[in-house]
């Protein structure tokens, strides 16, 4: 039986594990859950690895008992190896066993410890978005606990929660997204990488790349538009810089997993295929933007970016000049992340991530096209941020 989502729990935790199940499925999801999807006949640990093979999502039904289980250890250990998206669902609070955390220490967690069943809308928005289902409105149903001998809430009507102009709303920052994007045609650069890139060492040039045709967006990506994000599947917002939070400020600390899931979230939200420029893409847009020769010490930077000069913090997007394309803020502002593995020229890197594009506390020297720094997966950053592109369809 091939799944959507495969449930990892100990026995001890049985009861709420086949809630979990039960919950989902009605709602649309399928779920491979053992004993009762293993058949006859057929070996136990084949069935289970077979499972994990197929499925999209792995729930972990975290608690002391799993955290202690072999069995749990392994699924987690298979799903890891096969590149599941793995969704901790915390019952129980207790410390990750040495195991557990190489494998879980930067995941998202549901924190569902104090009502476990309250929390099955928010699991159940996670998974939706993970499986590329376009998520209900469910945002009613949050705080209501979960009985499976209920006809689904006693088929209540849903509080409507003086939410009249929210969907408007969101249709308008959708709207102003498709718009703000940039067409960039295809082409080819003189894409700069470097030997050993974590050491930002010994550049070299790979000679001209092409690049195949796609649309980027003029700003960074705002805090409005995050926190969309956060309030739809229920996460917490990541921690607030010390200037807080300003709607038109380009979003920060957030980590690669995030910005990625971001991605993933308004690919389904659009319809459209939604994700993080490639290195070469990024540098294909800042050379055409604005100049592979450009140096930061050159006259003008001012004009087009917030470095240590001109800023001791984060600016509104879109205050300065754009480049020749038309975009804001490349240079400058945030640093932004970029997806190294796209271009297929670097050694895969579990741990780090690229950013590049400088931002409102480097040097003038610091602030060129062809600069990138390194910095790890889960890290947070109060000048790291992130733009999405988009392919064409």
């Amino acid at each position: 039986m091939t799944a959507d989502i495969f449930i990892s729990y100990s026995s001890m935790d049985a009861e709420i594990a086949n809630n979990i199940c039960n919950y989902l499925e009605k709602k649309g999801l399928t779920c491979w859950i053992a004993p009762r999807d293993i058949r006859a006949g057929y070996v136990f640990g084949a069935e289970i690895v077979g499972a994990i093979k197929t499925c999209k999502v792995l729930v972990l039904v975290y608690s002391n008992h799993s955290n202690l289980s072999k069995h749990v250890a392994n699924e987690i250990d298979r799903a890891f190896a096969n590149g599941k998206i793995i969704i901790p669902f915390k019952i129980e609070e207790t410390p990750l066993c040495d195991g557990f955390e190489y494998y879980l220490s930067n995941k998202h967690w549901i924190n569902a410890v104090n009502d476990p069943q309250s929390h099955f809308v928010n699991l159940l928005n996670h998974c939706k978005s993970h499986c590329n289902i376009q998520p209900k409105e469910l945002d009613n149903f949050r705080g209501q606990s979960f009985h499976p001998d209920l006809n689904d809430f006693h088929n209540s009507k849903p509080k409507t929660e003086n939410k009249l102009n929210k969907p408007k709303a969101e249709r308008d920052i959708f709207e102003m997204i498709l718009k703000n994007m940039v067409e960039i045609p295809q082409g080819s650069c003189s894409l700069q990488v470097y030997r050993d890139y974590l050491a930002s060492c010994i550049p070299m040039t790979t000679g001209r790349t092409f690049i195949q045709s796609f649309q980027i967006s003029k700003y960074a990506v705002k805090v409005i538009e995050f926190k969309m994000f956060c309030d739809e599947i229920s996460i917490e917002m990541p921690p607030k810089p010390r200037w807080g939070w300003n709607d038109h400020h380009p979003i920060v600390n957030i980590t690669w997993n995030e910005a990625v899931e971001y991605c993933n979230w308004l690919s389904i939200k659009l319809g459209k295929t939604v994700r993080l420029p490639s290195y070469a893409e990024w540098e294909y847009v800042s050379e055409e933007g604005i100049g592979r020769n450009y140096s930061g010490n050159s006259i003008g930077l001012e004009s087009f970016a917030w470095y240590k000069n001109n800023s001791n913090s984060v600016q509104p997007v879109g205050k300065l000049s754009p480049d020749r394309l038309g975009i804001y803020d490349l240079l400058g502002n945030v640093w932004e992340y970029v997806d190294f593995r796209r271009d297929g020229m670097f050694h895969d890197d579990d741990d780090n991530e690229i950013i590049r594009g400088s931002s409102y506390n480097e040097d003038s020297f610091d602030t060129y096209p062809i600069n990138h720094v390194t910095v790890p997966k889960d890290g947070r950053y109060d000048n790291v941020g992130m733009r999405i592109v988009m392919d064409k369809s």
